[in-house]
């Protein structure tokens, strides 16, 4: 395992680099700098990430308020690099236009609530609030979901960057 901004690979090694749910995390001007000297020339650069979740406007709204305003203080500042769609990033690369992609899952409500409970931010919140809020929220959300076994389909917008070298 190395570091994506400093690596031990030969110049020139690689037709495809790809990032998944990481590249806002990374020191960009020195991550551009390797991603230059391994990719070989014509070379193809992409990164995704997911973004938000929609699940049904009242469920939205309601998790909006209930969670999402009350973690919003606790987010990394890395994160909003991914939620404005890398558009911030300095891309070294001509870009490739990408289509718009929807990922789209089957999750009931205790899933989706594992998901938020795994964000940093969440968790931040919770040491430092208690959990009250995040168990208020589930049962006020259950109530608009229904049966807490039922899969609803949850969206989330992908984030796509993609250019050649």
């Amino acid at each position: 395992m190395q570091r994506a901004e400093t690596t031990n690979f030969k110049d020139n090694t690689f037709d495809l680099i790809c990032v998944a749910q990481a590249l806002h995390w990374f020191n960009h001007e020195k991550f551009w700098k390797e991603v230059k000297r391994v990719l070989k020339e014509d070379g193809i650069f992409a990164a995704w990430g997911y973004s938000w979740f929609n699940v049904e406007k009242d469920i939205d709204l309601l998790i909006k308020e209930e969670i999402f305003e009350k973690i919003n203080p606790y987010w990394a500042k890395e994160n909003k690099i991914l939620w404005n769609h890398y558009r911030d990033l300095d891309f070294p690369f001509k870009k490739i236009e990408t289509p718009s992609i929807d990922m789209v899952i089957q999750w009931d409500l205790n899933e989706l609530f594992d998901y938020m409970k795994s964000w940093s931010a969440t968790r931040l919140c919770i040491e430092d609030m208690g959990e009250d809020f995040y168990n208020r929220a589930y049962e006020k959300v259950k109530k608009l979901w229904g049966n807490d076994k039922v899969k609803k389909e949850v969206s989330m917008d992908l984030c796509l960057l993609v250019g050649m070298k």
